[in-house]
């Protein structure tokens, strides 16, 4: 069925034993309405990556409006067929990883791989970062946070403190 707002508005509990009735929509596969035994409506996305079946909650109908929805399970469907997991990643945000946990990525995934120079970054991480703001939430970080690091360490140490804000600018 292809969904609109008003078969949307129209749709009522169908399910048994309180399970959500979902109803799929015909123009973008796997995006669809689950309707709750309260009469609730949420949009959602379902689909398989990895060997997996997912399911991910995309917003509340009412709050939320049938073209916004489409244009977001389009975008996550796109983050899907490039291989990322956008249901892991919003888990991953609500858990708040620190700026440890990302610099500890960062040194891993990608600068041993691809920088001669990634000695220095797991050093100045190390020795600066971690101590510094290691325990604040990624999506906590401030600009006024950096900025307040780049002056402290900037007062004794003014080169160093430049060489870290730029290895903050690949992390935050």
């Amino acid at each position: 069925m292809r969904l609109t707002k008003s078969k949307i508005d129209s749709l009522k509990y169908k399910g048994e034993n309180k399970k959500p009735h979902i109803v799929f929509d015909d123009v973008v596969p796997g995006f669809a309405v689950r309707v709750y035994s309260s009469g609730t409506k949420s949009f959602l996305i379902d689909y398989r990556i990895n060997g997996r079946q997912r399911r991910m909650i995309l917003g509340r109908y009412g709050k939320m409006t049938l073209d916004q929805a489409r244009m977001v399970a389009k975008k996550k469907l796109f983050e899907i067929i490039e291989g990322r997991d956008p249901l892991e990643e919003k888990n991953d945000f609500s858990k708040g990883r620190t700026v440890a946990d990302l610099c500890e990525i960062f040194i891993e995934d990608y600068a041993k791989k691809h920088k001669k120079s990634w000695g220095e970054d797991d050093r100045r991480a190390r020795i600066h970062i971690i101590p510094a703001i290691g325990k604040v939430k990624i999506y906590a970080v401030k600009r006024s946070d950096i900025i307040k690091f780049h002056n402290r360490l900037g007062e004794d140490h003014p080169y160093e403190a430049n060489r870290n804000l730029a290895l903050l600018s690949v992390y935050v």
